[in-house]
C-alpha cells in the first residue's frame, strides 16, 4: 500500500470518528480512537481542515456542516 492511499484510509477513520462526535473532538480523542499518535492525528486533521471537511473551534475538530 503507498503513503497516499494509507493517508486517504487514516483520514477516512478520523472522518468516522468525528461524525460520532457531532459536538467536535479533541486530537488526543480522535487520536485515541484512531490509533495513530497525537502529532500525526493533528497533521491529518490540519489537512482536513485545509480540504475544508473539518473545521476547528477552539482545541475540537468537527465536521463541516
Amino acid at each position: 500500500m503507498d503513503n497516499e492511499n494509507v493517508s486517504e484510509e487514516l483520514e477516512q477513520k478520523i472522518i468516522s470518528v468525528l461524525k460520532d462526535e457531532v459536538k467536535g473532538a479533541a486530537v488526543l480523542l480522535v487520536s485515541k480512537k484512531v490509533g495513530l499518535n497525537p502529532t500525526e492525528t493533528r497533521k491529518i486533521l490540519e489537512a482536513l481542515v485545509e480540504k475544508g471537511l473539518v473545521e476547528r473551534k477552539g482545541r475540537n475538530y468537527k465536521l463541516k456542516t
